[in-house]
């Protein structure tokens, strides 16, 4: 399996979540789902910042947008967590 497969994405004009799932475990995809949400709400709290952030896709050279995706995987996994916590008692 392809470890460098597309995972998710957000689109910020259309607010929409797309999410990749062949070959991929659910909880792998909830997660990667997880990670989009907090990306709608980091464009919902400030668009203008997010949209001009997130222009180029790539983490290199672009500090700003290494935050944007470090807020995401760290309250996306958080969120995740705690929603699976709810199942495992």
């Amino acid at each position: 399996m392809d470890p460098f497969i597309r995972t998710g994405n957000y689109n910020s004009e259309t607010k929409t979540i797309t999410l990749f799932v062949k070959n991929r475990q659910l909880k792998d995809i909830l997660r990667s789902f997880c990670h989009e949400l907090i990306h709608h709400n980091q464009n919902i709290t400030d668009p203008v910042g997010f949209k001009l952030v997130n222009k180029s896709g790539n983490l290199a050279g672009n500090a700003e947008l290494e935050k944007i995706e470090a807020d995401a995987y760290s309250r996306g996994n958080v969120m995740f967590r705690k929603w699976t916590e709810t199942y495992s008692k």
